[in-house]
C-alpha cells in the first residue's frame, strides 16, 4: 500500500513539473461566426452604389476600402470578395469616363473643337470598358441572389450603378454631336502675335501686338484676345482690321519668360492660338549668405546660424522649433543663437533665410538643414547566469552618462532598485523555466537616447525540482530489489558535497540530504544499466555511459533531475544547498523515512 501511495505521490509530482498549466481547447467548430448578417453586408454595397450613382467617386472608394476590412461569414466570403474586385474595376472606368469627358467639354467652351473630338474618342474607349465591367458586376450580383440575400437590395443596387453609366453614355452623345456640329459649321481662324522687344528690364513695360484673322485672311474686329505673360493674363479687343497692342508691365524675376495669345471660340468663329514667344528679363539676384557652425545638433543644446546680406535688404529667417528672425541689413554678418528642445525628436530640419525683392534685385532664399541627433550610452551589465527560486540576487549596470534605471519583469517576481543595482528575487510559485528581464536605462542628459536592455535567465525551481525528483528516486527504489554494488564518488564530485561526508553503500548508514540523493540515484542506475559509477566519471560522463541500457519513462525524469542537481552540487552555493537539503529532510520524514 505504501509503495502504491509513493508511485501516486511521483506521478503527481512529475504532472505538475512537465505541465503546470492545462490548456483550454475548445472546438472551432462549436463557435459561432461573428460579423455582420447578410442583410447588413447588403445595404454596405446599397449604401456604395448610391454615392457612385451620385458620382461621389470618393466616399464610394471610401466605402469599398472599409467593406475590405469588414468580417464576412464564410459562406459568402468568396462571392463578396469578388463583388469587391469588381466594383473597385467598375468604379475605375467611371471616374476616368467622367474626367474625359469633362475634358472634351472644357475644349468644347474654348472653341478647341478639334482636341475635343479627340478626347471624346478616348472617352468612348472607356465607357465601353465601364459597360463591360457592369456585366461582370451583374453576374457577381447574381451570386449573391442564389446565396439568399434579399433580392430588393440587390435590385436597387444594380440599378444605383448602372445610372451613372448611362448618364455618362448620353452626356458623351449629346457632346459629341455639338462638337461635329461646330467643326463643319464654324470658321477658321489664326491669331499673329509680336513683342516690341527681346529683352526688357525688370519693372518697365513690354509692348505686344499681333492680329486676329479669319481663314480667307480677313481680320475679325471686335473680338477679344487674352494675352499672357508667364501666368499673368491681360485682356485686349481687335480693332476694326482685327488688330491690337497693348503694354505689358514686366514684373517677374524669371527669364526667359513666355509670352503668347488665345482666341476663345464665340460659337461662330473657332478657337485660336499664337505661337509662343521667349523675352529676356534683366534683374540681379541677391547677395545673400547663410552657413551653420554645425550640421548636426543634440536636444538641449542650441546651434548657431550665421547670415551675410546686401546692405538695405530685408531679411526673414524661419528656422525650428518656432525659432523667428527678420532685420534690415546693413551688410555685417548677423548671428543668431537656435535653442533645440530636450523633447526635440530626431530628424532633419530645415531652415530658410530669404531676403524680399528690391527693384531689379529678385528674392533671395537660402535652405539649409540641420539633424537632431541622440547618442546611444554604452552600459555595461553584470547579471547572475542562473536563478534558484527563493534566493535574492544582485544585477548591477555601469552606463557611461548618469542614468536612471527602471526594471521590467514578470508579475510576482520581487525588484528593488537603488542607484544602479538591482535586487532580484523569484518566487517557488514561479514555475517558467526562463525570466525575462528589461532594464530601461534612462539617460538624464537629453542627448542620449534610452535604451532597453533584455536579459533571459535561466530559472530553476528549488521546490519543484528537487521534491518531485526526490519523490521519483525514492519511489523506484521502493519499489526495487535491494542489491550491493557501486563504488566512490568521482573526486569532482567529492569537492563539491559538504565536507566530511563520507560514501555509504550496500547496507550501511545512507547520508542525508543531497549526498543522500546522489547516492541513491546512482545506486538506481547502477542496478538498472548495470554500468559501474567509476571514481573517474564526472555526472555527466555516467550519464552518457548508461543511456540506452535504461528505459526512456525512467531515464528521461533521472537524466533532467541528475542535470539540475548538478548545478546546485557545482555552485558552490552553501546557503542555498543547506536550504534543499532541510527540504529534503523534511519531504524523508512526511514520508516515514522514504523506503
Amino acid at each position: 500500500m505504501k509503495r502504491i501511495l509513493l508511485l501516486a505521490l511521483a506521478v503527481l509530482a512529475l504532472s505538475a513539473l512537465a505541465q503546470p498549466f492545462l490548456v483550454r481547447h475548445v472546438d472551432p467548430s462549436l463557435v459561432p461566426e461573428s460579423g455582420p448578417d447578410a442583410l447588413a453586408l447588403a445595404r454596405l454595397y446599397l449604401s456604395y452604389s448610391s454615392y457612385l450613382a451620385g458620382f461621389d467617386i470618393a466616399s464610394a472608394k471610401d466605402i469599398l476600402t472599409n467593406a475590405s476590412a469588414v468580417y464576412v461569414p464564410e459562406r459568402y466570403r468568396a462571392a463578396y470578395q469578388r463583388l469587391r474586385e469588381l466594383l473597385d474595376s467598375y468604379t475605375g472606368a467611371i471616374n476616368e469616363s467622367k474626367a474625359l469627358l469633362d475634358l472634351a467639354e472644357a475644349l468644347y467652351v474654348k472653341g478647341d473643337f478639334g482636341t475635343s473630338l479627340t478626347v471624346l474618342e478616348n472617352a468612348s474607349t472607356s465607357l465601353s470598358v465601364a459597360e463591360i465591367r457592369y456585366s461582370y458586376v451583374e453576374s457577381a450580383v447574381e451570386v449573391l441572389r442564389s446565396l439568399g440575400l434579399p433580392g430588393s437590395v440587390l435590385d436597387q443596387m444594380t440599378s444605383n450603378l448602372r445610372y451613372p453609366l448611362d448618364v455618362l453614355k448620353e452626356r458623351y452623345v449629346a457632346l459629341r454631336d455639338k462638337v461635329r456640329e461646330a467643326l463643319e459649321t464654324a470658321v477658321g481662324t489664326s491669331l499673329e502675335l509680336e513683342v516690341s522687344s527681346s529683352e526688357v528690364l525688370y519693372g518697365e513695360y513690354l509692348g505686344v501686338s499681333g492680329r486676329l484673322a479669319s481663314v480667307e485672311g480677313s481680320g475679325v474686329p471686335g473680338k477679344t484676345v487674352y494675352v499672357y505673360l508667364d501666368s499673368e493674363r491681360y485682356t485686349t479687343v481687335t480693332d476694326g482690321e482685327g488688330y491690337f497692342r497693348l503694354w505689358i508691365p514686366v514684373r517677374v524675376y524669371q527669364s526667359p519668360v513666355r509670352v503668347y495669345g488665345e482666341f476663345l471660340s464665340d460659337g461662330f468663329y473657332k478657337y485660336a492660338r499664337s505661337r509662343d514667344v521667349y523675352v529676356k528679363v534683366v534683374f540681379y539676384e541677391p547677395g545673400l549668405e547663410a552657413w551653420l557652425d554645425n550640421q548636426t545638433c543634440l536636444p538641449g543644446r542650441s546651434f548657431s546660424l550665421h547670415v551675410r546680406a546686401d546692405e538695405g535688404l530685408e531679411v526673414s529667417v524661419e528656422g525650428p522649433f518656432g525659432f523667428n528672425a527678420s532685420f534690415a541689413s546693413n551688410g555685417s554678418v548677423y548671428s543668431f543663437s537656435i535653442p533645440v528642445p530636450a523633447s526635440a525628436r530626431e530628424g532633419t530640419y530645415t531652415i530658410r533665410v530669404a531676403s524680399s525683392p528690391r527693384g531689379v534685385i529678385a528674392p533671395g532664399l537660402v535652405t539649409l538643414r540641420v539633424s537632431v541627433v541622440r547618442f546611444t550610452p554604452s552600459v555595461e551589465v553584470n547579471a547572475p547566469a542562473f536563478i534558484l527560486t527563493g534566493f535574492t540576487y544582485a544585477i548591477s549596470i555601469s552606463p557611461s552618462v548618469e542614468s536612471r534605471l527602471n526594471v521590467y519583469t514578470a508579475p510576482g517576481v520581487f525588484t528593488y532598485v537603488q542607484g544602479y543595482n538591482v535586487s532580484l528575487s523569484v518566487p517557488h510559485t514561479y514555475l517558467d523555466r526562463r525570466l525575462r528581464v528589461v532594464l530601461h536605462v534612462s539617460p538624464l542628459d537629453p542627448g542620449y537616447r534610452a535604451v532597453d536592455l533584455g536579459l533571459e535567465l535561466p530559472v530553476y525551481n528549488v521546490f519543484v525540482f528537487l521534491v518531485a525528483g526526490g519523490v521519483l528516486v525514492f519511489v523506484a527504489l521502493a519499489l526495487l530489489p535491494r542489491g550491493s554494488s557501486g563504488g566512490p564518488l568521482s573526486p569532482p564530485l567529492e569537492e563539491a558535497l559538504p565536507a566530511g561526508a563520507a560514501s555509504r553503500r550496500g547496507g550501511e548508514v545512507r547520508e542525508d540530504g543531497l549526498r543522500g540523493l546522489f547516492q541513491s540515484l546512482v545506486e538506481l542506475l547502477e542496478r538498472l544499466s548495470g554500468v559501474r559509477f567509476e571514481p573517474s566519471y564526472t555526472i555527466r560522463e555516467y550519464l552518457g555511459a548508461v543511456r540506452g541500457r535504461v528505459s526512456e519513462a525512467l531515464w528521461n525524469p533521472i537524466r533532467f533531475f541528475m542535470l539540475r542537481l548538478e548545478a546546485v552540487l557545482y555552485s558552490q552555493l552553501e546557503g542555498e544547498r543547506a536550504l534543499i537539503e532541510r527540504i529534503i529532510r523534511a519531504f524523508v520524514s512526511t514520508l516515514g523515512g522514504g523506503g
